[in-house]
């Protein structure tokens, strides 16, 4: 099961969460990358860092408000994805592991559609 969160947009870059993951599409160089929450976390930390650069150095005001705007944007990703299960957590990886669907296959006996395996679906492994 695939829980997608909103998507995010700065000028051609896209981001959004899913289950626990951050993706990333440049659409001008059509690239698109998977990261973790925590490097995440990373790249928006260096962003603030450089608009608060940038800003004191004497940025327009409007620009300033475009590029905060992107950084609540990017916090606001990063807590759907912590609230979706970040899979570099342990815990988050244990939880998801035992809720996985568990079954058995068994090769050489016929299901009812005569495919020659059968699926079992077992409560405990």
């Amino acid at each position: 099961m695939s829980a997608e969160g909103k998507h995010y947009r700065f000028e051609d870059i896209e981001f959004w969460a899913e289950d626990g993951v951050i993706f990333i599409e440049d659409h001008i160089d059509s690239t698109y990358k998977a990261v973790t929450c925590s490097d995440f976390r990373d790249r928006a930390i260096a962003v603030k860092r450089a608009v608060d650069r940038e800003y004191q150095r004497g940025m327009y005001p409007d620009e300033h408000k475009r590029l905060v705007d992107c950084l609540c944007d990017m916090r606001d990703c990063f807590k759907e994805a912590k609230a979706q299960g970040d899979p570099a957590d342990p815990s988050v990886a244990i939880q998801r592991y035992r809720d996985r669907k568990k079954s058995i296959l068994i090769s050489g006996s016929k299901d009812a559609n005569g495919s020659g395996v059968k699926k079992l679906i077992v409560g405990e492994i």
